[in-house]
């Protein structure tokens, strides 16, 4: 029954995606319009979205908060039927990306440390289009890319979404032991490209750095490759533009790699860009995401105050799984 269910669900997802292919792109601001507005009143949706934004923007007023999230879930909303509408169409996706001199910059200079034989990262948050980030990378300036996602429980969807993802020169590897496969991936020549912005427990590799001056849990994993492969990072992102088109940027990190004495310092100023850029565009962020759930055990009362409600305190097992498969003592 369940896997009855699974391609039910894949044949609806199916039937979305051959409809998006065949609908005017100018129709899905009207479509991402209407369903913003439908979601707005619901807490698991247009609620989770404004405590997002209230606690990363808490100068914002009652209004500016409501129209702030719901052009977040339009911004959404537009990601997915672009995903369709593009779906195994480079040159569309070459055609209406502008490339911006600084990613431009980056791309020349990460494809030197690739034949030094230095690793290159690019790194991306969930803002503008960021399924479109690696695309540009491998269909533009013929990157062979490795990119590590969470792909649906669904086998059926799983394979529909990857089928989309896996243009020209890019990778896509399983989150299921994908660090592994990644790190081999850039053994043989790929650029790696990283989500940044999820949440990683301490026991799998994470560490805790501001985002909008709230400690987040966030992968080490491009901190450790600059201290210990000297690794090359670019950040940036694909922004949505009026004219529909999307500009493409991104810079190197502030510093060299040698300049770095830990790799807390190289998260640090990674997620000091992402946050620069999200405030390009605060509307184009997936604030649809429990990102702030997560608070240090040493967070003091103040602190703990300014996170959303749905947050908890972490506990033990968050950074060690030895202590999470204790046995608690009688009465806890």
């Amino acid at each position: 029954m369940k896997r009855f269910f699974q391609y039910l669900v894949y044949l609806a997802a199916l039937g979305f995606m051959k409809i998006m292919e065949r609908l005017p792109r100018r129709m899905f601001r009207g479509l991402a319009w209407l369903f913003s507005w439908i979601a707005m009143p619901f807490p698991q949706l247009g609620g989770l979205v404004r405590m997002n934004i209230r606690c990363a923007f808490p100068e914002k007023g009652k209004k500016e908060v409501f129209d702030l999230s719901r052009r977040c879930i339009a911004s959404l909303v537009l990601t997915v039927c672009e995903f369709f509408w593009f779906h195994n169409k480079p040159e569309k996706i070459r055609e209406m990306v502008d490339i911006q001199p600084n990613l431009a910059r980056v791309a020349e200079t990460a494809v030197k440390c690739l034949k030094e034989g230095r690793p290159v990262i690019f790194i991306t948050p969930h803002h503008g289009n960021w399924e479109f980030s690696g695309m540009v990378l491998g269909i533009v300036f013929g990157f062979k890319m490795a990119t590590v996602v969470r792909t649906p429980r669904n086998p059926y969807l799983g394979r529909l979404i990857t089928g989309g993802r896996s243009v020209q020169n890019v990778q896509i590897i399983e989150s299921r032991g994908g660090m592994m496969k990644l790190v081999h991936a850039m053994e043989n020549g790929s650029a790696a490209g990283m989500l940044v912005d999820q949440n990683v427990k301490i026991r799998n590799g994470g560490a805790f750095v501001d985002m909008f001056g709230l400690p987040c849990p966030v992968t080490r994993f491009p901190g450790t490759m600059v201290l210990r492969k000297n690794a090359y990072i670019g950040v940036g992102s694909c922004i949505r533009m009026p004219d529909g088109h999307f500009k493409a940027t991104m810079d190197p990190l502030p510093k060299p790699s040698s300049e770095y004495a830990s790799e807390e310092e190289v998260i640090r100023d990674i997620m000091k860009m992402t946050e620069d850029l999200i405030r390009m565009a605060p509307e184009q962020y997936l604030w649809l995401y429990k990102r702030f759930q997560h608070i240090p055990q040493e967070a003091s009362e103040e602190l703990k105050a300014k996170y959303p409600p749905y947050a908890q305190v972490v506990r033990s097992s968050f950074f060690s799984r030895v202590q999470s498969a204790r046995k608690k003592p009688d009465g806890e």
